[in-house]
């Protein structure tokens, strides 16, 4: 069944409009744009982006895209158990790995096949391929990208991506579809289902999937056949761990939560609009629909939602850091290809304000489309980018792409 086999009739309050994007109610519909028909994040990010949509919700690792190259801004994040506003990046294996392996760490598994919660998102994707890039000392040059680290690194991936030309699915087996959000083995389940159906030997996802979509779970599927206790985390530096959801140590570190973004240039007024009636929503009667619908604006494990009162940049914290640090390495292998190519264009700034009054540092930001995973076929020019001037009443950035 793929995503749009799980969809939900509306139910009078909520108007899905995609998996992340939503009117929050028929009241506010008239001030708030509905858009039906776009599943993945490049398409909903391109309808906010053109003012077809109002609110996107957005992991980490996507976010940091968002916020670079669309000039979306975080309004409000997720709140999960215990009021945690973030979650672990871990690693799944099978428990009898790890009772038939002493000693066992992630470096075991090199020439092994592995599972992704979607190719550029925190958990699934950046975490790992960076603790691999830092704890390899050939892949830690800056002269390799990420999709060489990984294709280098294991002998097969499966790894989803949503936007266009991204993602590596040869190990998402033959009836996999496609390599994007209707892939059988897209997000964190459809990494840990790669695990349970063998697909993979290994899954990096968030610290309680195997919790949610293990047979005992909440959010059990049909292909959900083995137990939680079937499974155990891989810690990175070495050893294994009892799944509980609370990986501590034994995780490639905390990723901010799942942030509601919208566009920098939305008036004010708009905007603390949205966030008051965000924050008085519930997940029973506005946000939350019900078992793995495709109409929501929320993820499985999401209690509450709160006002993100940081800059989007500093929010990110250290998964921005990571995200720059492998979109770094890998403008530094396009860029040997394109330099000659791709010229800036008189008149236009190609910084990138990291969210600040002005701009931090520079750099050069080009967006390419691939044909393959190595071969750029089509470039875009850099992107337009103004400093803050009025941050608090109007945009921070405001950027648009030169066509």
């Amino acid at each position: 069944m793929t995503r749009k086999d799980q969809r939900r009739p509306s139910n009078g309050v909520l108007s899905g409009i995609s998996t992340r994007i939503v009117s929050i109610s028929s009241a506010s519909s008239a001030n708030l744009k509905i858009k039906r028909g776009n599943d993945t994040a490049q398409e909903c990010l391109d309808s906010a982006r053109k003012g077809e949509a109002d609110i996107i919700n957005l992991e980490a690792g996507l976010a940091y895209t968002a916020f670079l190259n669309y000039s979306m801004k975080a309004i409000a994040n997720e709140v999960y158990c215990d009021h945690a506003q973030s979650y672990d990046a871990v690693a799944v294996i099978n428990r009898k790995v790890c009772q038939e392996n002493g000693g066992i760490n992630l470096m075991v598994f090199k020439g092994h096949k592995s599972c992704h919660g979607s190719y550029s998102t925190a958990a699934g994707w950046n975490y790992p391929v960076n603790h691999i890039k830092e704890s390899t000392p050939s892949f830690d040059s800056g002269k390799i990208s990420r999709i060489e680290i990984a294709s280098s690194f294991f002998s097969e991936v499966c790894a989803p991506g949503e936007f266009e030309g991204t993602g590596m699915c040869g190990g998402c087996g033959i009836e996999n579809g496609s390599c994007h959000s209707n892939s059988l083995y897209f997000g964190d389940s459809g990494a840990f289902r790669c695990l349970v159906e063998e697909l993979g030997d290994i899954a990096f996802v968030r610290g309680d999937t195997a919790l949610l979509y293990s047979k005992e779970g909440p959010q059990n599927q049909s292909w959900s056949s083995k137990s939680v206790r079937d499974f155990m985390y891989l810690c990175p530096q070495g050893g294994c761990r009892e799944i509980n959801g609370y990986p501590g140590s034994c995780s490639f570190g905390n990723v901010p939560a799942n942030v509601i973004m919208a566009r920098n240039s939305m008036p004010n007024k708009k905007r603390l609009f949205m966030l008051q009636t965000l924050t008085n929503a519930t997940r029973t009667n506005a946000l939350y629909t019900g078992k793995i619908s495709a109409s929501n604006l929320l993820s499985p494990s999401t209690q509450e939602i709160t006002v993100v009162k940081k800059l989007t940049r500093s929010y990110l914290g250290k998964s921005a850091f990571i995200s720059q640090s492998l979109l770094e390495i890998s403008n530094h292998k396009s860029q040997q290809v394109t330099e000659s190519i791709v010229k800036p264009v008189p008149g236009y700034s190609n910084i990138m304000s990291h969210g600040h009054d002005k701009p931090s540092s520079t750099f050069k930001v080009y967006e390419h489309k691939r044909k393959g995973f190595h071969n750029p076929s089509s470039y875009r020019k850099p992107i337009k980018v103004f400093p803050c001037t009025h941050f608090g009443k109007s945009a921070c950035i405001e950027a648009g792409y030169i066509r």
